[in-house]
């Protein structure tokens, strides 16, 4: 089987005449927001909340410790979509901005020929990723082929990426059979009725709490949800079986984040909660790849995390991606997904979210959770205004995180300390990277206009866009003095350039 994969592939990217043409694979990303592995059938779970993706697992590969990295939307998929971790990216605010002029993987894939569709496009964290058709997750009829986003997507090979919000609050998709098998069709609460209604239950705002009774009622409707999205999956996967597309499309299932179920105090994740945490339940996601013909199967065990999507994509599809400033932080997977190793592609996995996700706003936005794992310790670093707390759990005793460990007098945290300090630069000098490149991007448009106001101004404002989502990072490169000159000369230029157009000094 992984021969006639390599073949295809070998054959969809090679320029090669041939009276038959083989086509190119296309790639179906499916993320269903704030899918809990811990909640799903074919990772394990009690109840049959997958019966889809359970029936499809002798033909899947199935990544049993994939994280994601962050604990709400846009930082996790800009890590899926760019292969860089959030503080490079930029992308944790709603107020946050990918230039126009930065390439990105998902332009690399148009750039080698592909269509690209994807959920919420225009949303400004995703507006310039590089998707050219938008999708639509409320659509009832799941008919990708015949969406307005994805037009002639049959003779062409696309990259799309579907984003089902069944499962995100509230917690009301599911249907009456699950509801009522799984212990949630009684009169609610008014707890529950909160949960049923709303789609954001901030921590300490409420005048009720949830009972142990709550607790259960409100886990059936979110494994109800769950069930929703898995038939949704399951109709997507027989749709691209009669057009004819299955026999040529990847499929990966995943998710954005996790999502807590009460397991530290409330539920939901940092833009329903304004309670952002990395506990596990928050960060640890589905990852379950489907292959044309089963050409790849098995369970892997060792940790991954989103940003190594795109690097394993690229790779397998022959993607050229020698356009990009700035390497990809992520790493193939390849190896692991063909057997040849055990081994993750890093020793730690990382994560960061702000405590509000997409609500927080912009004073706010510098404090900021950040988890290290490895496969039996984990540090947790709590940014706060009045300064950082560090905290530790030992995975193999306390697994559930219930017995915070002071880091200050365990010296097996010191490594994990160590590396959490290394991420922070490189992610630090990844961001400069990103920035410089986009400000000569800017600047180049300038010069580009020929003389129109509008296009130099506009320039010059995507440009302080970029400044403003870079200053907002933990540790921004504008205050760091080996890049911060070189950053006040290229905004300064800009700034002239729209001055000079304008008849300004």
């Amino acid at each position: 089987m992984l021969g006639w994969l390599a073949a295809s592939v070998m054959m969809a990217c090679t320029a090669v005449a041939q009276e038959v043409e083989t086509p190119p694979l296309n790639v179906m990303l499916i993320t269903v927001d704030n899918l809990r592995p811990a909640n799903m059938g074919v990772y394990g779970y009690e109840r049959n909340t997958t019966p889809f993706l359970s029936s499809m697992a002798d033909r899947s590969l199935i990544f049993d410790n994939a994280w994601s990295t962050s604990a709400w939307t846009s930082p996790g998929m800009n890590s899926f979509f760019t292969g860089y971790w959030p503080p490079t990216h930029g992308q944790n605010g709603h107020s946050d901005w990918w230039d126009p002029t930065l390439p990105s993987a998902v332009k690399s894939f148009t750039d080698a020929g592909y269509r690209s569709a994807g959920y919420s496009n225009q949303g400004p964290t995703y507006a310039n990723i590089g998707w050219q058709f938008q999708t639509n997750p409320y659509a009832d009829e799941l008919d990708v082929i015949d969406n307005r986003a994805l037009p002639s997507l049959i003779n062409k090979p696309f990259l799309a990426w579907m984003h089902f919000k069944d499962v995100h609050l509230p917690y009301n998709k599911g249907d009456a059979y699950h509801r009522m098998l799984w212990g949630a069709d009684g009169e609610p609460t008014v707890a529950v009725q909160t949960v049923l209604d709303n789609v954001t239950i901030y921590r300490g705002q409420q005048e009720f709490e949830f009972t142990e009774d709550d607790q259960e009622v409100v886990r059936g409707l979110y494994d109800s949800a769950v069930a929703h999205a898995d038939a949704r999956i399951g109709a997507m996967y027989r749709k691209l079986q009669e057009t004819g597309l299955l026999d040529r499309t990847i499929i990966i299932i995943s998710a954005d984040h996790g999502e807590e179920q009460f397991e530290h105090g409330w539920l939901g994740h940092a833009s329903t909660s304004w309670d952002g945490k990395l506990y596990d339940e928050s960060w640890h996601i589905p990852l379950i790849v489907i292959f044309p013909d089963a050409a790849m199967t098995g369970r892997i065990d060792a940790p991954v995390q989103q940003l190594d999507l795109m690097p394993t994509l690229t790779e397998l599809l022959d993607i050229p991606t020698d356009n990009l400033v700035l390497p990809m932080q992520g790493a193939s997977l390849l190896p692991l997904m063909r057997g040849e190793t055990t081994e993750g592609p890093r020793p730690y996995s990382f994560a960061q979210t702000t405590y509000k996700g997409w609500a927080t706003p912009l004073d706010e936005m510098r404090a900021r959770v950040t988890a290290v794992r490895s496969d039996t310790l984990k540090l947790l670093r709590w940014g706060r205004v009045e300064g950082d707390e560090l905290v530790g759990f030992d995975l193999v005793a306390d697994p559930d995180e219930q017995a915070p460990i002071d880091v200050t007098t365990d010296d097996r945290f010191a490594p994990l300390h160590a590396a959490l300090l290394e991420w922070d630069a490189e992610t630090q000098q990844g961001a400069a990277t990103l920035a410089m490149a986009a400000a000569e991007g800017e600047i180049e448009r300038q010069r580009d206009a020929d003389g129109d106001v509008r296009k130099i101004m506009q320039a010059y404002s995507d440009l302080l866009l970029v400044d403003q989502t870079f200053t907002n990072e933990v540790f921004p490169f504008t205050e760091d003095e080996r890049w911060a000159r070189q950053w006040r000369r290229l905004l300064e230029r800009s700034r002239k350039n729209t001055a000079r157009a304008v008849g300004r000094p």
